[in-house]
């Protein structure tokens, strides 16, 4: 078996370019847009590899998209052969009626948004390999830093790297993250792929320090503000003090499965968008007020962290 091998930053490129490609939308009749929006996300082995040169790749990236657009353009008045040339004057004259009721006008292609977005992500997905590369793109005019309330399902196409090095785009429909809160030198952080027979859960989020991703292993975690001195925490975030250095527990019940969350924050904390009751009541003491949490859910806290769980 041959062994696999991570994405090059070639490959990184040939996929951006692709979905650019495959992601077109018609605007009107002689009106394209093209994506803007690209997050290029690999294995964690192969981001701590590239990551040194994603600066140099988001660059080139750039540049390949800029010729590529010009290339689509270019097409509309350039590039006839003799052919062409001789054959579209005889088709004039000789369907002259039919060829001047038709209104053939060449298409513009336009970016959606004034610059193009490029950032790289540690991919969630538990089985992925070394190999794996997926790009995925959508229209937005701009990344927004923070969605307020509900966000809506997000509809982004999604580029594939297939074992023999062609690319695959399809439809896909995702919830955006709330409260992207990255600085500039933020680094993603990762937990090594583990055997899915010790892992109860996955939670995927993304703090001051940039995105992470935690895999759960005991019956019960705690999940708070990092501080110092520093709590006992299983899930430590660099964020504002709106969080709380305490501010919720994870626990699941080896008997029925099940998941539960107990908040013990001064701010709350919700899931799915509904706030929950705190187990603390006047003066601070712990009522051991414990919540069910789906096996898929999103956990805010203090509304500027949110934590995308998955039970495994």
């Amino acid at each position: 078996m041959t062994e696999k091998k991570r994405p090059t930053a070639k490959n990184i490129l040939d996929g951006i370019v692709q979905a650019m490609i495959d992601a077109q939308e018609p605007l009107d009749e002689d009106l394209a847009l093209v994506a803007a929006n690209y997050e290029v996300y690999i294995h964690p082995r192969a981001y701590q590899e590239l990551q040194s040169l994603m600066p140099r790749i988001k660059e080139q990236v750039r540049k390949r998209l800029d010729q590529e657009l010009d290339r689509l353009n270019s097409r509309r008045s350039g590039g006839q052969g003799l052919f062409k040339r001789l054959f579209f004057p005889l088709t004039r004259l000789l369907f002259a009626d039919r060829y001047f009721q038709q209104d053939v006008r060449p298409i513009t292609y336009e970016r959606s948004g004034e610059t193009w977005y490029v950032d790289f992500s540690v991919t969630a997905e538990p089985d992925a390999e070394i190999d794996y590369l997926v790009v995925e793109s959508d229209f937005g005019l701009q990344k927004q830093p923070k969605y307020k309330g509900r966000p809506t399902i997000n509809i982004r196409r999604r580029t594939t790297m297939q074992p023999d090095g062609r690319f695959e785009t399809v439809l896909s429909a995702k919830r955006p993250r709330k409260g992207r809160v990255r600085e500039r030198g933020a680094r993603a952080t990762y937990a090594p792929t583990p055997a899915s027979t010790d892992v109860l859960a996955r939670l995927s989020y993304e703090d001051n320090s940039g995105r992470h991703i935690y895999y759960m292993r005991k019956a019960q975690i705690v999940v708070g503000r990092q501080d110092d001195p520093m709590p006992a925490l299983d899930v430590a975030l660099h964020a504002r003090p709106d969080v709380s250095r305490e501010h919720l527990r994870i626990r699941h019940d080896t008997r029925s499965g099940e998941f539960a969350v107990k908040d013990l924050s001064q701010y709350g904390s919700t899931v799915d968008g509904r706030k929950l009751a705190s187990s603390l009541n006047e003066n601070n003491e712990d009522l051991n007020v414990w919540h069910p949490l789906p096996r898929v859910a999103e956990i805010g806290l203090a509304d500027i962290i949110f934590i995308q769980f998955e039970a495994l």
